[in-house]
């Protein structure tokens, strides 16, 4: 290898607290005067080059079985949502009483050079019924509405493939979630709030930047509006661990998501952990999971 800018020859992006294993070998590296050092790719020398993320291990929860609600959460009269753009999939619940026009807006843009051809968007009921189906042609809008055969949480999933897609403007209660997965967002500069459920006393807020050199800032509040932390630049996983001195009585946090200073500004995922995974956009109606 020779190259006058590394200074750590091996890099690995631990996006989970995830030990490397079974590297072996040597690596040659040659300065800028032609010089050779032959190093061994030693345990000791692995851990110096890249050492491991150590994270708490906070499940991350499913919304399987729980039982969600909407949830009107005070705002200022100013306060208009910021709606965000994502990458692949997009999984949103939106709440809705039995005979609700439930309405919503769809954009569907392209990323780089990325081809596309239509976005489809599934909207399921409570039961498990798909009950609409839509597509958005490739680089257009649309908005898109159904009428609520039943109460309950819908489960409305949009896949924009390596382009991008915005899901706003909803009629009703809505949260993002990750399906299981942490929920990817496109240069998404805003606050996204969650609820912490009566009971809880620890929980954890994951975020990373996508692959090599992507970052993202972001800002954990308290329900009083105090900065819990704040991270910049951020590409490999961060944990904001929150270890509550009294139990939860059920309240609203916010994550305050921005560009990073000094990395680029593209793909970044959140996860939350110890809770029900939903982020609602503030100055949104919030979905959230009820108490017991």
């Amino acid at each position: 290898m020779t190259d006058a800018r590394v200074h750590q020859p091996m890099a690995y992006m631990d996006y989970g607290g995830v030990a490397i294993a079974d590297v072996t070998g040597n690596l040659i590296l040659i300065d800028e005067q032609g010089n050779e050092t032959d190093v061994a790719l030693t345990p000791e020398v692995l851990a110096e080059w890249m050492p491991q993320i150590v994270l708490r291990d906070i499940p991350r929860l499913s919304l399987e079985g729980l039982t969600l609600e909407p949830m009107e959460v005070p705002v200022s009269a100013d306060t208009t949502p910021s709606w965000p753009w994502q990458r692949r999939v997009g999984t949103y619940v939106v709440y809705a009483d039995a005979g609700d026009e439930v309405s919503f807006h769809a954009e569907f843009a392209q990323v780089g050079n990325y081809a596309g051809d239509e976005m489809p968007i599934t909207v399921t009921a409570p039961s498990g019924e798909v009950v609409h189906e839509a597509t958005v042609p490739f680089q257009d809008e649309a908005t898109i509405s159904f009428t609520a055969p039943e109460t309950g949480a819908y489960m409305v999933v949009a896949d924009g493939g390596g382009n991008k897609m915005r899901l706003s403007a909803w009629s009703n209660p809505m949260a993002l979630t990750g399906g299981g997965e942490a929920v990817r967002f496109m240069q998404y500069a805003g606050d996204l709030q969650f609820y912490v459920p009566v009971g809880t006393t620890l929980f954890g807020v994951r975020i990373w930047g996508e692959g090599v050199g992507e970052g993202v800032q972001a800002t954990l509040i308290r329900p009083d509006g105090e900065v819990f932390g704040s991270v910049d630049d951020q590409v490999q996983t961060y944990q904001f661990e929150v270890e509550l001195e009294q139990p939860s009585r059920g309240e609203v946090w916010t994550l305050r998501t921005a560009p990073p200073s000094n990395t680029t500004w593209e793909d970044f995922y959140v996860d939350l952990r110890g809770i029900p995974p939903l982020l609602t956009p503030a100055g949104a109606s919030m979905v959230v999971a009820a108490d017991d």
